[in-house]
This record gives C-alpha cells, sequence and structure tokens, in this order.
C-alpha cells in the first residue's frame, strides 16, 4: 500500500488529537502517536518516525501548544523529505472543526491493511495501536464532540417551544 492510501488520513488523526488534546493526557498522547507511527505500513516511514520522535524531550511538553508545535514540526519534515509542499500552521485551526469518528474508522480500515506487513509481530502491535487508540477516543470523547451551534447563535434563534407556541397561534 502506498503512502498516498494511509498518509492523509494518518495525519489529520494525528492533528485532530493533537489540537484536542487534554492538558492531562499530553505525555499519553505523545506516547500513543510515538507507538503508532511506529507501526505504520511502510517500514521506512516508521524508522524515520521513531527516530524523529525518540529526539523529543518530553519533559518539554507541558501544554497542548508543545505537543501541537511537535507534529506540525514532523509532519513539514516528512513534507520537505517527499518534496510536497509545507504544511502552513495556521491550517492547524481546520482540524478544530473535523469530527473525529469518521476520521478514526477511515483511519483503522487503511491500518488494517496487509500491504506490506510479513510479520505476524507487526499486526500484533498494530492490534495493540488499535485497541490503545480506541480507548483513547473514547476517554476523551467529550474533547471530539464538535457542537452544531454555538451559544451566541442561540440567542437569535426562537427555542422549539416558542416556534410551536407561534404556530398554534396561526
Amino acid at each position: 500500500m502506498t503512502t498516498d492510501k494511509w498518509g492523509p488520513v494518518t495525519w489529520i488523526l494525528i492533528h485532530v488529537l493533537a489540537q484536542r488534546v487534554h492538558p492531562s493526557s499530553l505525555h499519553e498522547l505523545f506516547n500513543l502517536i510515538k507507538s503508532l507511527v511506529s507501526n505504520l505500513p511502510c517500514p521506512l516511514c516508521s524508522d524515520d518516525s521513531k527516530k524523529f520522535l525518540s529526539k523529543i524531550n518530553t519533559l518539554g511538553i507541558k501544554e497542548p501548544m508543545h505537543l501541537q508545535d511537535i507534529y506540525f514540526l514532523f509532519h513539514n519534515i516528512v513534507n520537505k523529505k517527499k518534496n510536497k509542499p509545507i504544511f502552513e500552521k495556521n491550517k492547524l485551526n481546520n482540524y478544530n472543526n473535523i469530527y473525529i469518528i469518521p476520521v478514526y474508522k477511515h483511519f483503522i480500515k487503511v491500518y488494517n491493511s496487509n500491504g506490506n506487513i510479513k510479520l505476524l509481530q507487526d499486526n500484533f502491535q498494530r492490534d495493540i495501536v488499535k485497541k490503545n487508540l480506541n480507548t483513547y477516543i473514547r476517554k476523551y470523547i467529550s474533547l471530539f464532540i464538535i457542537p452544531k451551534i454555538n451559544s451566541s447563535e442561540l440567542k437569535d434563534k426562537p427555542s422549539e417551544n416558542e416556534n410551536s407556541e407561534n404556530q398554534d397561534s396561526k
């Protein structure tokens, strides 16, 4: 399987998770993503990812922004290596509006692919990553729920009760 198939959804997943990380789970998420990228369908990509993330001083990760910056830098190192355009930092905010469940389901579908997986050990490691990812998302699901209407919009709209009262009076 080519990186064009699993790469984009992996980056989306990483950025959505990092944008919405709970401050108390910074190291938990870092370790989860480190495990995830260490078990990619591409052995060379996994090796490069492990090398990059092993250089990170996790004691310096004290705020969500630190983790977001790490993955932003990581994404651009990969893009540069692949001769792709630099990922602009202002695009990180776009990940605040992405619902995690479809991304997660698509990622799992692609991650389950046996493209370059040759060893039973690789499948076992991937199963652990999937289980841990599922557990993390369930644990912090409230961080990934996107409100349909923000509170300022509610002030201008009548409630459903007001709508039914207006219709009854007609």
